[in-house]
């Protein structure tokens, strides 16, 4: 035997059965890092299939009194059983006492502080180790939870020291670093997090201090071997602070932590934000950032909100200067520095505020889209920013041939009288469009031969739920943009697109919660493997807005909107329409340029197909909304 696997058995035959335990942990740690990277860069026996039964089974949501638990998933339930089931062994293997119980106890809850530890942003930890950043939330959560079982069963050993020992600094500092971490566990529940999210996470950092001091205290006092081990999580968290910090360099090209120029602008209830960061930055579609504002406040300063990117565009500044990229995000204002950002954007002269800001990231591993022959986004209002870029992703690797899509379909839903916002969307899909429809020889060198037409692979369908049109409209089979008048009939659109013609199919959605569940009730009832449901969550770890946002009272009538009725049984009179209403005119093959300013106009009739094959006049730049 060589010497160094002798030495480690020696070392395994006299170790405790705590130190067994933590071995495991990180053991299981690296497999998770290995596999993960083995799936990433490996093409063959290591990549899974995406759609098998047991994988729709762990996946599937679980019901309301696991919910109310922080068991979302039946594989995260899985998850805390074997965490539960494996602390119990390590508790209570082998063991002759009491007192020996209570010892492994506390032994095993300085363990589980190591991996808690992780910086002062989850982001690097869920980038490193490609898993979302609400996993890894979640994980902290239970590990937090298990570390806070453990020392209460070490604690109570104070109970019978106590009757013999008067309350000194010895028994008053461990009982600090307990009750510390017994404090932290409100300021985790769902309904606190969701009502005070910053006030619950400053809370929870000071706790979090608190306790690794006076544990601290405590180890060195006992002179126990443990003190290392919270010197090791210390060590590590401080490591994925720094280690976020050089990530950011390193994606900005700079040997220090530059700040940005923002410009943010708020309107009909939505935050924009413009950030100009240098051409090296490169953001892959999904992938979000992090924002640092210390000039804002110190309430702000102790803050990094993490936001999607909606759109990385390339500016050329005036001539001599380097030309920038410019970040675009888009997100709703909440109680914090978004609020306070939007509010004081509102009061503005010009609506517009200037400050600088630092870029944290990007962060994220999002889904790969093109490796599926048919890709259905279903949206709802602001969730269109959310998908935009993988929407244009997919069709520049179409236009070079470097994915496998041929079908690409977006059903958004939306209502006019929250969504004003028609001129940036329209210029962003009358771009994409055209795009899809142009053919660049030189992006293909290999099908030069070839005439100038590209796959025309999207086609973009806006249901519009609070207006209706005066004339009745219909489309021919290829037109690329098309407008109806009811809620997105998730059965009939799924099935038409599930045909056999298109491949594997991909349905991504980012919507309210009753069309995530029409969604997934659909794709998980496929049984033949060739449906995968992508739930994209509206920001980084938060589906959808809370109950108390304005837009969830609407939302929640689109299950009773009307239906498909609305576009062919009946001609509406221009006096029925809701809310002003622009010119429409039926595309009929090639895609036209949006423009925003004919929001304005209500007074034009709806054209039908009809009257464009007639060669009727038509407003050539006109389109719902945009």
């Amino acid at each position: 035997m060589p010497r160094l696997t002798s030495k480690f058995a020696e070392w395994l035959a006299r170790a405790s059965v705590q130190d067994i335990f933590s071995l495991c942990g990180l053991l299981a740690l690296v497999c998770w890092l290995s596999y993960s990277l083995g799936r990433r860069y490996s093409h063959g026996f290591l990549r899974l299939q995406h759609a098998t039964s047991w994988r729709r089974f762990f996946q599937a949501p679980t019901p309301g009194p696991l919910q109310w638990l922080d068991i979302p998933s039946y594989l995260q339930g899985v998850i805390v059983a074997a965490l539960v089931i494996a602390n119990f062994i390590a508790v209570s293997v082998h063991v002759r006492s009491w007192a020996e119980v209570q010892k492994r106890a506390g032994c095993l809850a300085v363990t589980h502080l190591v991996p808690l530890y992780s910086g002062f942003s989850f982001s690097l930890p869920a980038h490193v180790y490609r898993v979302e950043r609400g996993t890894v939330q979640w994980a902290h959560r239970w590990l937090g939870r298990i570390c806070a079982l453990h020392c209460l069963l070490h604690g109570s050993v104070l109970g019978t020291v106590a009757r013999d020992t008067r309350l000194a600094a010895p028994l008053v500092i461990p009982l600090v670093a307990g009750c510390s971490l017994l404090s932290i566990l409100p300021w985790t529940l769902a309904a606190i997090l969701r009502r005070w999210p910053q006030l619950g996470l400053k809370v929870h950092h000071v706790l979090a201090s608190i306790t690794t001091g006076a544990l601290a205290y405590h180890l060195i006092d006992r002179a126990s071997t443990y003190r290392w081990v919270l010197l090791g999580g210390i060590c590590t968290g401080l490591g994925w602070s720094a280690g976020t910090c050089l990530h950011t360099m390193w994606f900005h090209r700079s040997w220090r932590i530059t700040s940005r120029r923002a410009l943010a602008r708020s309107f009909n209830r939505l935050l924009w934000l413009d950030i100009a960061v240098p051409m090296e930055w490169v953001a892959q579609p999904g992938q979000y950032v992090q924002l640092w504002m210390p000039r804002l406040g110190v309430r702000s300063s102790l803050q990094l909100p993490a936001f999607y990117v909606a759109s990385v565009d390339t500016v050329h500044n005036t001539p001599g200067a380097p030309a920038t990229r410019m970040l675009r995000i888009v997100t709703r204002p909440r109680p914090g520095v978004t609020g306070r950002i939007a509010q004081a954007a509102d009061h503005a002269t010009s609506s517009t505020i200037h400050f600088p800001v630092c870029v944290l990231g990007p962060y994220g591993h999002p889904p790969s889209l093109g490796q599926y022959g048919t890709v259905v986004f279903v949206l709802e209002d602001i969730g269109l920013f959310r998908a935009l870029p993988f929407i244009r992703y997919l069709v520049q690797e179409s236009r070079t041939r470097k994915n496998t899509v041929r079908r690409l379909e977006v059903l958004w839903q939306v209502r006019l009288k929250n969504f004003n916002h028609s001129r940036w969307v329209g210029d962003e899909i009358s771009q994409i469009l055209e795009l899809d429809r142009m053919f660049d020889r030189n992006d293909c060198p290999e099908h030069r031969h070839r005439d100038d037409r590209g796959f025309d692979i999207l086609q973009f369908t806006t249901h519009i739920l609070d207006t209706q049109p005066v004339d009745r409209i219909r489309y021919r089979n290829r037109t690329r943009l098309k407008y109806h008048f009811h809620a997105i009939n998730i059965d009939k659109e799924l099935a038409r697109l599930r045909d056999g013609r298109g491949g594997t199919t991909a349905v991504s959605v980012c919507a309210s919660k009753a069309t995530r569940a029409a969604v997934r009730r659909i794709v998980h009832s496929r049984t033949s493997g060739d449906c995968r449901l992508i739930d994209l969550e509206l920001e980084p770890s938060r589906e959808w807005w809370a109950d108390g946002d304005p837009f969830v009272h609407d939302t929640s009538e689109t299950i009773v909107a009307p239906r498909e009725r609305s576009n062919t049984g009946r001609v509406f009179e221009p006096g029925s329409t809701l809310t002003a209403m622009p010119v429409a005119h039926v595309v009929p093959e090639q895609a036209t340029r949006l423009s925003g300013e004919t929001l304005v106009n209500d007074r034009r009739s709806w054209q039908s197909d009809d009257s464009a094959v007639r060669g009727q006049s038509v407003n050539k730049r006109g389109s719902p909304f945009y």
